[in-house]
């Protein structure tokens, strides 16, 4: 339960502070292995992959390089994703996505 907590705790701060500092996010959740879920509720595959890297403070562009896929598709998956988690900015996602 107390590790349970601890984790939650984690992931607040990282959702919090990478409005401010994406790389240090990453890093804290690099740090203390807080990696998206396999497979988030709700989401196909790709639509999970994109949310997760979008979480973690990829661009657009820099997702679409990563998946060889053009931009607009990228947007494309996030409106879903924003659409089917109820999330209304980039800003909330991690707190969606590594919640999960």
């Amino acid at each position: 339960m107390l590790a349970e907590k601890r984790v939650d705790l984690l992931l607040r701060a990282c959702a919090a502070v990478q409005t401010v500092d994406p790389e240090l996010a990453g890093l804290l959740r690099d740090t203390f292995d807080l990696s998206p879920p396999a497979a988030l509720p709700g989401l196909t595959t790709r639509e999970g992959q994109i949310a997760a890297l979008a979480a973690a403070g990829l661009s657009n562009l820099a997702i679409s390089r990563r998946l060889v896929i053009s931009v607009r598709t990228v947007e494309c998956h996030l409106a879903r994703v924003y659409h089917k988690l109820g999330v209304r900015s980039r800003r909330q996602l991690p707190e969606h996505v590594y919640a999960a």
